[in-house]
């Protein structure tokens, strides 16, 4: 299986039809992003976008739900130590938040609390995440926004 920061899932005579996205956003309107590197504190958020984008009328009827997401030392995501945050669409901790409802729309919004794995090195965060049509919507899990 191989990992991308985005992702091209269906293409046709080189137009991308269908592409996944994560975003690291500075607050919770989701409408800045970080510049990468960045400098932390311990209590600040994370505010992730995770998108699927339908270019074109192929998909339009598909929602996006996150399965589960972690971070690793490397951008390798079977790296170790592996720290989940999401895990089977459910949280692993108080810390984490929906803004959006998983699994409903092509678009999960969500934050975390910054963590360490260890406070020298960076961390890498990834997702894993389901695609789903609309006959399939009622198999997606679903989280209600708190």
């Amino acid at each position: 299986m191989e990992w991308h920061q985005s992702l091209i899932l269906i293409q046709h005579n080189s137009s991308r039809i269908l592409e996944l996205s994560m975003t690291l956003h500075n607050n919770d309107s989701f409408k800045s992003s970080y510049s990468i590197p960045m400098q932390l504190n311990i209590d600040d958020h994370l505010f992730f976008e995770v998108s699927l984008h339908v270019l074109g009328t192929l998909a339009f009827d598909f929602v996006l739900e996150v399965v589960s997401c972690w971070a690793t030392e490397t951008s390798n995501p079977e790296g170790k130590p592996k720290a989940f945050f999401l895990n089977d669409s459910c949280a692993v901790d108080d810390t984490f938040r929906w803004y959006t409802a998983n699994g409903l729309e092509q678009i999960s919004r969500f934050s975390v609390q910054i963590f360490s794995i260890n406070p020298q090195k960076p961390i890498h965060v990834h997702c894993m995440t389901k695609i789903c049509t609309q006959k399939e919507k009622e198999n997606c899990s679903t989280v209600n926004v708190k």
